[in-house]
């Protein structure tokens, strides 16, 4: 299996997770409006993550290891972001 393949796997994990936590938030309540919008954005990267690695699979290009590593950070840094907003 390709690492791009892998990687793809691993952020439609997160990305599954972070829609099944979505739907379980209260939508009535301030902190929960703020996971919400961090959640969101968690998947939105990953969308944006998944688009790249196909496109750079697809062109035979490759894809840039620090560009992906960026976008992991970035996952870090949203998932740090709820558990100081809880």
């Amino acid at each position: 299996m390709k690492l791009a393949y892998r990687i793809v796997l691993l952020v439609l994990l997160v990305q599954v997770t972070a829609t099944a936590t979505l739907w379980t938030l209260n939508p009535t309540d301030p902190a929960s409006q703020a996971v919400f919008a961090t959640l969101l954005g968690i998947d939105l990267l990953g969308f944006a993550m998944v688009s790249y690695l196909y496109r750079s699979d697809k062109g035979k290009t490759g894809f840039s290891r620090p560009w992906v590593l960026v976008g992991c950070g970035m996952f870090a840094v949203l998932l740090l972001a709820i558990l100081f907003l809880v």
